[in-house]
């Protein structure tokens, strides 16, 4: 070849390799080339004469050489090895040679490239876009998922495998996304093995200080893309090491680790010392001291892998007593018979050593001095000598960490192999041993060689071997590279039958067999072969030619070590151990040693010995090798290929003769050369014409095959200049060369680029032509306006001027007509001010005689009466009890639809002349003087009242401020007065006549009188004669609406036949009220005996009768003979089918104190028995008030008598009506005998007779009773159905003065004396309870009056409620001070007298067919049995004969009315008996609910209004009822047996009937649990129930069981048993439906208990969806009275799921105000600086509600932000503390601290500082606020102050803390300039100190700031003041006291033999982790939060708590300690600070 000057060569001067140059000169005549090149960075010259230093031409590598070394043009061994040369010596450790990745080891760290951002940019990338790296592969590897993939680290011992695979590791937990916890814990599980192997497998040896002494193949499994388990399989640990290593080797790590970290008592507990004394480890004469990770770093990681406390203990007992076995010597001993024997040195290490391994030290010493052999039934102990004796103790020590090794990995294996993995994506990792040639060669060389051996034939066979089958099998045209093959080696190795270790293992069989014969098989087998070679004479080795050279293996020991045979007696020995560790790895041992036996074969297959062959370590090492490669086979690979640098281990130098022998061994040379000159992209056709389509220049035909149109495709590229063809066409498949296929995808990027750039091309275009027509017709517009506005400006001059002409000519003519106007004007305004006047006057006249009109309008007294009670009652039903119906009903009744044809003739004004005496029809406005109808004056009452009411309705129509009750009650009050007296009604509808004639359809007093007038219809008809008249009347003068309602009613009760006498017992109910107003239909449901609800309409006049057969009228039956009761939830009201259905209604709705007329109705007693109780049962705590001195009984109080007299100033003399309460008053307050005979009206309409004149009746003491002037009353007879009930004689001598309220009132006390069945209030002293007869009687209604018929009881349930119906209209039911019926009963019954009133009851009365002498007669017959029980045979036989004559009942949940079968219909009814002739209550009851039904509330459609009820929830058949849940869920023996009996014989709707009735409430005890719970658990079941039925009130608390106690032991049984949750859930679920309780709280309690025991517990999966319709639906009804409460409980259920319930019992004050309805605490919460809010603190709040809270009145709304806020509990005496968690429960936390008494307060702060400060907009004036007052005193106590080394700060920031000192003297609210005295409190304690700055100068500086900051607010001077500071470094710092190991030159703990503790000080804020120094605050050492992987909490013996904090990245971490007691808070800011970093990262990206 011709050189020239100037040419780049390659040549060798005689360094072993070559090395570039550049020729210099060329002599051809001397045939000399000069040759220059570089050498240690000099330049060298270099005469090479022909043929010397092999010249060949070089190409110009560049500086940093070639990335991938296929790109090399000129490739031989000197490119590849400067190459890598040139990238080595920048740095650049990879490089890649195709996919294969060439590592040369730098021996040093770079931790900049091994960072998670290095590692994010890898992932996702394709193979050779990034520069060449690790990471490039295991994101190759990774994208190649879900196939398995298989990652092949190779190379020399010390190349750098071992890093490698970590790496590898740690990039996969990096970039592959998370999937959830339980994937971050095994990632770190699996992260931390790697360190923990190491330790007990890696060990320095001479040419590696870590090298991997065993082999590791990991496989990691991925699911979902996330890591979800992994495992670890170990080849050959080097066991030999353990006992004995070559100068400058140590053993394995862990015992250095061992001995450096454990402390001085530790060692002496384990008996250990320092390092070099033990002989284990001081073989090797290097140093030792700890090895490359420290113990406390083994602790973390055994801690995180899961290994427990004691396992880790067992840990350091084997490994210490390894190293005592160590150190176990022996002396010669001669025995007897000649025999040589060992003896013990010093048995101390034998005794520690069976002391840590918790064995026999006499067993432990016969181990290693003898030899056990079993022969037939005995055993022989043989003595060892010394040799044998030393093995022996090595071949413990080996076993025990052989075994604690292989336990290790299987423990790890435990913990990180998950179960599910079987479908998983893996990902394997191997790390095996690399390649030695030590200066003396084992069995475990030859073991690792042979290892590798196999690795790299695996290489050759995908490189070389697979590569060109591939391309013969497609046919390609290609030339076979040969390569060097090493399976003869392999055979050499292992072939069968005279493989090397198939001999080693045939002699290992022989007993007599030793090292020598087996090298004597091996030169005798294997002397011919190349590979072989024998050594010279009288050597014990022999060499093997192998891949990477020749090695020779020394024979000594070979067999034993192939052998490791472990005697019986020593595993024996083992197994005895206490020590579970050593227990499990023996059973390990022993498997191992039993899993492999096999029975030898001979020729023929039969068995030649029974004795098994043990297997060797050869055949097991040579079968997991095999394993591997299988595995391995079945995955695609990636190759590393790890180069050695040098052998001394220095970092970044390289020694090229041994890099050159490296390449040349693996082949380097031949891999490149295939990679350049093969075809690596294989693409078939298909699929390339898809991709590179857009490529083609022109088209071609259709129907034109793939292979040509791939031909086409690939002859227009242009060549790429590489030797031999670019691509080729295979058989199935297009085979591309990596340069090719760059151009094709480079040219694929540019066409779609081109293609993408036209898109935006036209795009933008259609954009700016849009964009530019848009602004052309904007400029359009602009110049339209503009010129519009200057025409209008132009314009608007010339109007002007126009204007300003007519104003001057106009003016002129104005000023002449202005004195003309200004006359006029004054005219007129003279005659309005006299008009004005006159207007005044009239209206004033006018208002004076409206004045006058309502002045002497005068209120009855009676009526004025009835109004004082008004006050807090509510009526019983409402507007909320109105719903508007859609659809068609049945009904009502028709009534006559035509008027009569004579109406015309009945002209009203032909009625006044006959019957008014020609009176003239016209409105009045002055009282009259005689009633209006002539025949209206026949009684003198009548005339009376008729002036009277003519007064009233003259209020009716012109009161304007009667409205509400009132308004409908003077309107009953008029109906009240015709009902009362037939002459009256025909007066009253004449006077409203006569009022509403002529006022118009329009006016609304017409309106008003319409309604009174359609009032009295409803309740009466006018008389036949006056019926017609008043029909022409309404026709004529009613409007449109009211007249059809009108005529309706007057022609209604004439087609029913009853002629005009019709009248109704009562007034208008409040629906007929309420429709009158709308002028609509009505309607009532009805509740059917097939358990139906019907709603029919009805009118004021539809009987019973009527209704009922409407409603059956859809059954299909007879619709005659049925009739209605009423069941108002505490009685059933029975009616004749004659009565009247609003009769029924508006008997219910009186109020208080109404005159009621006599009821002929019959009632039967109240629906649920009232308990009776003992007499031990008390009334609640709570005294009544005392009674009133003896001197208020003569002389009442002042105050008192003018009281009653203001009640009297209240009625007027005046009325007519009203002189009854004012005849004259008495002279003597006594009453005459004539006035003690006087009756009243109503009682002789009641009474049959008189009594007899000579009877005469005890009266009351004339002073026990108030004269009747002082009421404000006459005493008028009218007058003494105000006093009858005071006339009851007193109870015998009783002088007890009556109680007054008690403050108790609300409450019911179920108290009773003996005998009797439950009363209200009872003196617990005399049993006697405050009746009317004991009561101040001015104010209630009479006894006598308004006695109704009522029924006889029959059985003693029925008593109170008979006396209910008695006595309940003397009493006014809303006050407290009058009780009821049940307490007049009490005090009958406890006075033991008979009472009687001063209006004998002696005449006959028949009530309900019995005959009785009287009413007193009867009740003391009643009540002279006390003992009840004595009576029920009577009882129970009047029932049976009652109920066969009367109808059969169907009652209903609600307030319904029921329809029912008439007895006279021939309807035959059941009886409530069965017979028996004696039955308990309790059986009565339980008969009575056996035919009691339930129906279902179905919604109806119709145009109607109807009454709505409330009596409690409806029953509802949805997915999720509680009436699902019990068919599915409920125990079947909970029916009863009827109910049973129906399940079997009747339809599913009876059964499910059954269901219903188990899911409502119940008043009285359960027999069995509601759920299917165990016996054991039954038992707690009732007890909660009754628990729940006493605090609900439906039974009596008992005095040792209160409510609290009731609550606590709900919960407490909740808490223990999990099954008994469902159970209390269901039964307050029934509990709380269609609650009928006597005990009007009881539904309410019973949801407030709800809401209870949702905030601790929550249910089954099965029950949730149950309960959540359950309360959803309750929750969401608005009209519910438990609807707020039912919210509560949902909340609180939905808080529990999520926080999981409260901790600690409720308080006693807590269930209490629960109780009472009370379901927030006001809990007081302190700011920083003091201030305090108060926030509302329910049953259900956690720590996170209060913060967001909080945080919303500092206006921080986002989320993230809050995260940066705490609640602090400050405990008196804690020195410190932790915030609350964030689902922790406030209340739970007081709770707690108040039952200690710990003085405690909560503060509400900010703890992380990640977020900048809030400045646009501005914050609210409390976040200002509190920040800053948590800021300042951190500042100036100077822990914001950062001072330089020299002490003295920045300019800057002694201009900032003089500004700062301004502000702070501004923000205490001062105006004057601060003086020096006060400026010493305004700076940073340390700023005080600084010698360079003087106080005067402090004050100048200070004082110069000040006039900036003197005219702002305290408010901005506070932002001002953070603004400031938020630029300082440490601004947001969270400051922590702490101790660490600090050395003089740095925290490096290893670096320093004499570490010191050290105070510092570490703060947190957002730039992460900093170590303080504690008086300059200057920062020693930074962490970000990026870098701090991991904290964890170590406590020490000594009680010492201590954070470890592991930092680092990748490739290179590091494990931090301090010393202090806030480790716990640390920690938690550090993870919240990660955290919050991680969120905003994830926020930018998305963003991004």
């Amino acid at each position: 070849m011709d050189w020239g000057e100037g040419d780049l060569v390659w040549f060798d001067p005689g360094m072993g390799h070559p090395i570039p140059g550049e020729i210099q000169e060329v002599h051809r005549a001397a045939q000399v080339i000069v040759v220059q090149a570089l050498i240690k960075g000099k330049p060298q010259t270099f005469a090479l004469q022909p043929g010397e230093g092999s010249l060949r031409a070089r190409q110009d590598l560049g500086s940093s050489g070639m990335d991938d070394m296929t790109m090399l043009d000129d490739l031989h061994e000197a490119s590849l090895l400067w190459n890598l040369r040139l990238r080595y010596d920048k740095g650049l450790i990879y490089t890649f040679a195709g996919s294969i990745l060439i590592a040369v080891n730098p021996y040093k760290m770079f931790p900049d490239a091994y960072g998670l951002e290095v590692a994010k940019q890898y992932a996702g990338r394709p193979l050779g876009v990034l520069p060449p790296h690790l990471f490039a592969i295991g994101a190759a590897a990774h994208a190649a998922l879900p196939s398995p993939q298989v990652v092949v680290i190779s190379g020399e011992s010390g190349s750098g495998k071992t890093e490698s695979t970590k790496l590898v590791m740690q990039y996969l937990a990096a970039v592959v996304p998370g999937g959830g916890s339980a994937s971050a814990v095994i990632t770190e599980q699996i992260l931390e093995a790697a360190p923990l192997l190491e330790a007990f497998g890696n060990a320095r040896t001479a040419r590696n200080d870590n090298s991997s002494r065993f082999g590791k193949y990991l496989e990691v499994y991925f699911k979902s893309g996330a890591i979800v388990g992994a495992k670890i399989t170990q080849y050959l640990l080097e066991k030999s090491r353990i006992v004995t290593q070559a100068p400058g080797e140590r053993n394995y790590h862990v015992f250095y680790e061992m001995l450096g970290g454990l402390s001085e008592a530790e060692r002496s507990k384990y008996g250990l010392l320092e390092a070099d004394k033990y002989f284990y480890l001081n073989q090797g004469a290097t140093d030792c001291a700890s090895g490359r990770v420290d113990w406390a770093s083994l602790q973390s990681a055994m801690q995180v892998l899961g290994v427990s406390e004691g396992e880790r203990e067992g840990i350091v007992r084997v490994l210490a007593a390894v190293l005592h076995l160590g150190n176990v010597y022996f002396h010669r001993r001669q025995l007897r018979h000649g025999q040589e024997g060992v003896e013990v040195g010093s048995d101390a290490e034998i005794k520690w050593a069976a002391h840590l391994l918790h064995i026999s030290d006499e067993g432990l010493h016969r181990a290693v001095t003898s030899r056990t052999t079993e022969a037939r039934a005995e055993r022989l102990h043989t003595p060892l000598g010394i040799d044998q004796a030393l093995d022996a103790r090595d071949a413990f020590a080996k076993a025990l960490y052989a075994g604690l090794f292989n336990w290790l990995v299987s423990r790890i294996n435990s913990i990180v192999q998950k179960g599910g993995t079987h479908d998983a994506h893996r990902i394997s990792i191997l790390d095996i041993f690399g390649f030695e040639d030590l200066a003396e060669n084992s069995f475990e060389q030859l073991c690792i060689n042979y290892a590798n051996e196999n690795l790299q034939l695996y290489f050759n066979k995908h490189v070389f071997k697979l590569e060109q089958a591939e391309y013969a099998r497609e046919r390609l045209e290609w030339t076979p590279l040969a390569w060097d093959d090493n399976l003869p080696v392999i055979h050499l190795l292992a072939k069968k039958p005279v493989g090397i270790c198939h001999l080693l293992d045939d002699e290992s069989n022989f007993p007599r067999a030793t090292d020598l014969s087996f090298l004597e098989k091996c030169h005798y087998n294997h002397a011919l072969s190349e590979l072989y070679a024998r050594p010279r004479i009288g050597a014990q080795e022999f060499g093997v030619t192998h891949y990477a050279g020749q090695v020779w293996y020394c024979v000594d020991g070979f067999l034993d070590k192939n052998r490791d045979a472990l005697r019986g007696d020593v595993l024996e020995l083992l197994a005895s151990s206490r020590l579970t560790l050593v227990t499990e790895l023996t059973k390990q041992l022993r498997a191992q040693r039993d899993a492999g036996k096999t029975l030898p074969k001979g020729s023929n297959g039969r068995f030649v010995t029974m004795k098994p062959r043990t297997p060797t370590v050869a055949a097991r090492f040579a079968d997991s090798l095999q394993q591997l490669l299988q595995s391995m086979g079945r995955c695609h690979p990636w190759f590393v290929r790890c180069i050695k640098p040098n052998q001394e281990k220095h970092a970044l130098r390289m020694d090229m003769p041994c890099v050159l022998q490296q390449l040349r061994y693996l082949g380097m040379l031949d891999t490149i050369q295939i990679r350049q000159r093969g075809y690596p992209v294989r693409l078939r056709f298909q699929h390339f014409v898809e991709r590179y389509r857009h490529l083609l220049t022109a088209p071609l035909a259709r129907g034109t095959p793939y292979r040509e149109l791939c031909r086409a495709l690939l002859e227009a590229m242009p060549r790429t200049g590489v030797e031999g063809p670019d691509y080729q066409l295979g058989a199935t498949r297009v085979f591309l060369r990596e340069a090719l296929h760059r151009a094709l995808e480079s040219g694929r990027t540019e066409r779609l680029r081109h293609a993408a750039v036209s898109i935006q091309r036209h795009v933008r275009g259609m954009l700016v032509r849009r964009h530019l027509t848009r602004r052309k017709a904007a400029a359009t517009r602009l110049q339209a306006r503009w010129r519009g506005q200057r025409q209008q400006q132009y314009f608007e001059r010339m109007r002007r001027a126009a204007l300003t002409a007519q104003r001057l000519w106009r003016g002129q003519q104005a000023r002449r007509r202005v004195q003309q106007m200004r006359s006029d004007h004054r005219r007129r305004q003279e005659a309005r001010e006299a008009a004005q006047r006159s207007r005044e006057a009239r209206e004033a006249k006018q208002a004076v005689l409206e004045r006058s009109q309502l002045s002497y309008l005068d209120i009855p007294a009676e009526l004025a009466f009835i109004y004082s009670k008004l006050q807090g009652w509510s009526p019983p039903h409402s507007d909320r009890h109105l719903v508007k119906v859609l659809g068609t009903v049945p009904g009502p009744p028709a009534a006559s639809v035509q008027l009569p044809e004579d109406l015309a003739q009945f002209s009203f004004g032909k009625f006044s002349s006959v019957y008014c005496n020609g009176l003239r029809l016209q409105p009045r406005r002055e009282p009259i003087s005689a009633p209006l109808l002539t025949r209206a004056a026949s009684r003198d009452q009548d005339f009376q009242d008729a002036l009277a009411v003519f007064k009233l309705i003259l209020r009716w129509s012109n009161d304007k401020a009667l409205e509400g009750p009132k308004e409908k009650l003077l309107s009953d009050y008029i109906v009240h007065k015709a009902l009362s007296s037939r002459g009256l009604r025909d007066e009253i509808v004449v006077q409203i006549c006569n009022q509403v004639h002529g006022l118009g359809s329009a006016s609304g007093e017409a309106t008003r009188l319409w309604q009174l007038l359609g009032q009295c219809l409803c309740c009466f008809q006018p008389s036949p004669a006056f019926s017609k008249y008043l029909m022409k009347f309404v026709d004529d003068e009613a409007p449109a609406p009211m007249r059809n309602l009108l005529l309706h009613q007057l022609l209604r009760q004439q087609s029913s036949g009853s002629g005009g006498v019709a009248c109704r017992s009562f007034v208008p109910a409040w629906l007929e009220w309420r429709s009158w107003a709308r002028s609509c239909d009505m309607a009532l449901p009805l509740t059917l005996p097939d358990d139906a609800s019907q709603t029919v309409a009805i009118d004021s006049w539809t009987s019973c009768e009527e209704a009922a057969a409407l409603a059956v009228s859809t059954l299909g039956v007879a619709s005659r003979g049925w009739t209605i009761v009423l069941d108002d939830g505490q009685q059933l009201t029975d009616s004749c089918g004659l009565d009247y259905v609003m009769d029924l209604i508006a008997e219910k709705e009186l109020c208080p104190a109404f005159p009621a007329p006599r009821s002929d109705l019959l009632r039967s007693g109240a629906k649920f028995t009232r308990t009776s109780l003992p007499e031990a049962v008390k009334r609640p705590g709570v005294p009544p008030p005392a009674p009133p001195t003896p001197t208020a009984k003569a002389d009442p109080p002042q105050q008192q008598q003018q009281k009653r007299r203001s009640s009297r100033d209240l009625l007027s003399r005046s009325s007519a009506l009203n002189e009854r309460y004012f005849e004259r008053e008495p002279s003597s307050p006594s009453p005459s005998p004539g006035q003690a005979k006087s009756r009243s009206k109503s009682l002789d309409d009641l009474l049959a007779g008189d009594i007899a004149p000579g009877q005469s009746l005890p009266l009351p003491d004339c002073e026990s009773q108030e004269p009747l002037h002082t009421l404000g009353l006459s005493e008028s007879r009218l007058n003494d159905r105000y006093h009858s009930a005071e006339r009851l004689a007193p109870m015998g001598k009783e002088t007890t003065p009556r109680y007054q309220k008690s403050q108790n009132a609300a409450r019911r006390s179920h108290v009773a004396p003996h005998g009797s069945h439950s009363s209200k209030y009872v003196d617990k002293s005399e049993y006697a309870t405050r009746s009317s007869a004991m009561s101040d009687t001015s104010e209630a209604p009479s006894l006598a009056s308004h006695v109704r018929r009522v029924r006889v009881p029959s059985q003693a349930s029925d008593v109170d409620q008979f006396l209910d119906d008695l006595f309940s209209p003397v009493l006014d039911g809303s006050l407290d001070e009058l009780s009821d019926a049940r307490s007049l009963a009490a005090s009958i019954r406890g006075g033991g007298q008979r009472q009687t009133t001063e209006d004998s009851l002696d005449a006959e009365l028949q009530w309900e067919e019995l005959e009785l002498d009287s009413l007193d007669d009867y009740i003391n017959t009643l009540f002279d049995t006390i003992d009840i029980a004595d009576e029920l045979d009577k009882l129970a036989g009047k029932q049976q004969q009652q109920q066969q004559q009367q109808q059969q009942r169907f009652m209903k949940q609600q307030s319904y009315l029921h329809s029912t079968r008439k007895p006279n219909a021939g309807q035959q009814s059941s009886s409530l008996t069965n017979g028996q002739s004696h039955q308990s209550p309790d059986q009565l009851l339980q008969q009575q609910q056996q035919q009691q039904q339930s129906m279902t509330h179905h919604d109806l459609e119709a145009n109607y209004l109807t009454e709505d009820t409330n009596g409690g929830t409806p029953l509802s058949v949805t997915k999720y009822s509680l009436l699902q849940f019990a068919m599915q869920h409920f125990r079947n023996d909970q029916l009863r047996d009827a109910d049973r009996h129906l399940e079997r014989h009747q339809s599913q709707a009876a059964a499910n009937r059954s269901y219903a009735e188990l899911v409502k409430w119940q008043g009285h005890a359960i027999r069995l649990p509601l759920l299917r719970l165990p016996n054991d658990l039954a038992p707690l079941a009732l007890e909660c129930f009754d628990c729940v039925l006493r605090y609900c009130g439906d039974i009596p608390l008992d005095p040792e069981l209160t409510e609290v106690k009731c609550v606590y032991t709900v919960l407490m049984h909740c808490h223990k048993y999990l099954a008994l949750r469902d159970e209390v859930y269901c039964q307050l679920m029934k509990q709380t439906t269609a609650n009928r309780s006597p005990c009007p709280d009881s539904s309410q309690r019973a949801w407030r208990l709800l809401s209870i025991l949702a905030a601790y517990f929550g249910c089954s999966d099965a029950l949730r969806p149950y309960l959540m319709e359950h309360l959803t639906s309750a929750a969401s009804d608005r009209r519910r009275s438990c609807h707020g409460t039912a919210a509560v409980c949902l909340t609180n259920l939905r808080k529990t799921a999520r926080c999981g319930g409260r901790k600690n019992v409720p308080s006693v004050e807590e269930v209490t105000a629960v109780s009472a309805g009370r379901s927030a605490r006001r809990q007081i919460y302190r700011l920083p600086g003091g201030a305090e809010r108060v926030v509302n603190t329910r049953c259900s709040t956690v720590v996170a509600d209060v913060i967001a809270e909080l945080c919303s009145l500092l206006g921080v709304e986002s989320e993230a932000e809050q995260q940066e806020f705490s609640l602090y509990c400050i405990v008196q005496g804690d020195a410190f503390t932790m915030p609350l968690a964030a689902d922790e429960y406030i209340l739970d936390v007081t709770t707690e601290l108040l039952k200690s008494g710990q003085p405690f307060y909560l503060i509400f702060c900010r703890s992380v500082w990640h977020f900048a400060l809030k400045r646009e907009p501005a914050p609210m004036p409390l976040y200002v606020e509190v920040l800053f007052n948590q800021v300042a005193p951190d500042y100036l106590e100077g822990l914001l102050l950062e001072l330089p080394g020299n002490g003295v700060p920045m300019p800057e920031m002694v201009r900032d803390m003089a500004r700062i000192a301004a502000l702070l003297h501004r923000a205490a609210d001062l105006s004057h300039v601060p003086a020096m005295k006060e400026i010493k409190f305004l700076l940073p304690k340390p700023a005080l100190g600084i010698r360079e700055i003087r106080p005067a100068q402090w004050v100048g500086l200070v004082q110069s700031a000040w006039p900036q900051v003197a005219g702002l607010s305290p408010s901005q001077v506070k932002a001002q003041f953070l603004n400031v500071l938020a630029a300082w470094p440490l601004f947001g710092s969270s400051f922590f006291a702490v101790k660490r190991i600090w050395a003089e030159e740095g925290p490096h703990v290893e670096d320093n033999h004499s570490p010191m503790w050290r105070d510092l000080i570490l703060a947190l804020n957002r730039r992460g982790v900093l170590f303080l120094d504690p008086n300059t605050h200057e920062t020693l050492q930074h962490w970000s939060f990026m870098e701090v992987i991991s904290t964890r909490k170590v406590r020490s013996e000594d009680g010492a708590l201590f954070l470890d904090m592991k930092v680092g990245n990748l490739m290179q971490q590091r494990v931090i300690r301090v010393q202090t007691e806030q480790a716990h808070e640390i920690s938690r800011l550090v993870r919240q600070y990660i955290t919050m970093a991680q969120i905003s990262q994830r926020d930018k990206r998305e963003l991004n």
